[in-house]
């Protein structure tokens, strides 16, 4: 956990510079969009250890994190009307449903009704069926 607590404190030190120094060169930007990425992936894999621990605040916390990360990235589902097919060839597919999947569970099972209603949705509408 402390290794992905630490990266995570990177990231929004990182988040912060960025916006104040204004968008840097395009492949930065793709080195920066697939660090983001991995990072949300390591965010989820705490999440899911601190679930095997029945630790649900932390896991939320890790997880919700690993959403923000991908949108951040760009890496989310759409919220057009194409987004079925669209989100199918999704690259990151399998880490989007996991992370909002989990999070959805996790939010349910801390009593966070409205954000699990919201986040349910968002899955509702985008997985494959």
């Amino acid at each position: 956990f402390s290794a992905v607590d630490h990266l995570n404190i990177a990231f929004e030190m990182k988040k912060c510079s960025n916006e104040d120094a204004g968008r840097e060169g395009e492949l930065s930007q793709e080195k920066l969009r697939e660090e983001y990425i991995n990072l949300a992936a390591l965010n989820l894999e705490a999440g899911e250890k601190a679930i095997s621990l029945a630790a649900f605040s932390p896991a939320t916390d890790y997880l919700s994190k690993g959403v923000e990360l991908l949108r951040f990235s760009n890496c989310t589902w759409t919220t057009t009307t194409e987004t079925t097919s669209a989100n199918q060839n999704n690259d990151h597919y399998n880490l989007i449903l996991k992370l909002h999947t989990e999070l959805a569970s996790t939010l349910y099972v801390v009593g966070q009704m409205n954000e699990c209603q919201n986040v349910s949705n968002i899955v509702l509408d985008n997985a494959n069926t």
